[in-house]
């Protein structure tokens, strides 16, 4: 869980201060995402929010088949009467398909305010490497999650060998 945490704060990081420009990634929709096979929606966006919440991010939205994390207000100097600076906001999307999941990731630049609306804009794509690193892995997580506590391989002590 502390691997994904730390791959949420690189792409909010890459996401901030990279310049190069957007490549598209060896994936079929050349953004970021992953194929997760013998998991459910629901199991990736807890997975996902766990994360999140470990590194001090805020749930803005969630379903079965969403999570919308931005930065905590804490982490950014704000002034109710100036135009504030933007916050992260990471956007994960589940489409369930027979026996897998797939997995997408997006950032905006996020803004609230007490003078204005919350409000969104799309980021340029810059940022799609630590995304991609984040949902990789999401995938080594989730893969370990699966995996047989070795207490569970034990015989019950009622059975007789």
């Amino acid at each position: 869980m502390k691997r994904l945490a730390v791959y949420l704060v690189c792409a909010a990081m890459s996401l901030l201060w990279a310049c190069s420009p957007y490549k598209p990634l060896a994936t079929p929709s050349g953004r970021p995402e992953v194929t997760i096979e013998g998991v459910t929606c629901p199991e990736v966006v807890t997975a996902l929010a766990e994360g999140a919440l470990d590194q001090g991010w805020e749930i803005k939205e969630q379903s079965d088949v969403a999570l919308a994390i931005v930065e905590k207000y804490e982490k950014v100097h704000l002034s109710a009467q100036e135009s504030p600076s933007p916050l992260v906001m990471l956007v994960f999307n589940c489409i369930s398909k027979p026996g897998c999941v797939r997995v997408f990731a997006n950032s905006k630049k996020y803004y609230s305010s007490a003078t204005q609306n919350d409000r969104t804009e799309q980021t340029t794509e810059r940022h799609a490497q630590g995304l991609q690193q984040t949902l990789d892995s999401l995938v080594s997580v989730l893969a370990e999650r699966k995996k047989p506590h070795p207490a569970s391989a034990l015989p019950h002590p009622a059975a007789k060998p």
